[in-house]
């Protein structure tokens, strides 16, 4: 008698495709962290000062100064991590968060 392959052991199957899933899930969050960062930098080589300011409609001063040094650093800063780190990073902070809000609405 001919049984089509995915009728043994269904539950593995459900087991590997949640591992796939997971998987997936985990190379689209680094590649989606790894795209943020290098966005974030190519904005940064390519543009100055004064563009900044006009991205982010803000007027030019020691307000917008103090803001263009904090994106240079976070720019720097964020180099400073690989994006398997920043994303366990991330998700640790979510669960915190999640913590955090549920500890609260309680």
């Amino acid at each position: 008698m001919f049984r089509p392959p995915n009728y043994y052991n269904r539950s593995l199957n459900c087991q590997n495709m949640y591992s796939l899933n997971l998987i997936y899930h985990d190379a689209l969050k680094m590649l989606t962290i790894k795209t943020f960062v290098q966005t974030l930098n190519a904005f940064h080589w390519s543009t100055d000062y004064k563009e900044f300011c006009q991205v982010l409609n803000l007027d030019e001063g020691q307000y917008s100064l103090e803001k263009y040094k904090h994106f240079e650093n976070l720019c720097k800063a964020l180099n400073e991590f690989d994006s398997e780190s920043l994303a366990k990073l991330i998700e640790a902070g979510t669960i915190a968060e999640r913590t955090v809000t549920k500890t609260y609405s309680n």
